[in-house]
């Protein structure tokens, strides 16, 4: 007989079943934004209030997404600034024609 699992007392990350957790629909404590849209925008996975699926994530998976959503920021930032500079060095080099 399989053995029944409540999803609902899962991590929505790594599965594992005993917390502490995090309510993906509470707000992160360094930004304004919800553990859920962090979620999405580092995973690309949509969380959603209305499914069956699990609404929580344990404290590691937590603190994870914590640090992944701010090397993901500092990664995007980055390439900017490196774009902004390759551009201007573009430049310079035309106008020395």
């Amino acid at each position: 007989m399989a053995e029944v699992i409540d999803v609902q007392k899962m991590c929505r990350a790594c599965l594992v079943d005993t917390g502490p957790f995090t309510s993906l629909f509470s707000p992160t404590t360094r930004e304004t934004l919800l553990f859920s849209q962090i979620f999405k925008y580092c995973t690309s996975v949509e969380v959603s209030d209305s499914d069956q699926l699990p609404k929580q994530m344990c404290t590691a998976c937590a603190d994870l997404l914590k640090t992944l959503y701010s090397f993901k920021k500092m990664v995007l930032k980055s390439n900017v600034i490196l774009k902004q500079h390759i551009d201007s060095q573009g430049e310079k080099k035309e106008t020395k024609r």
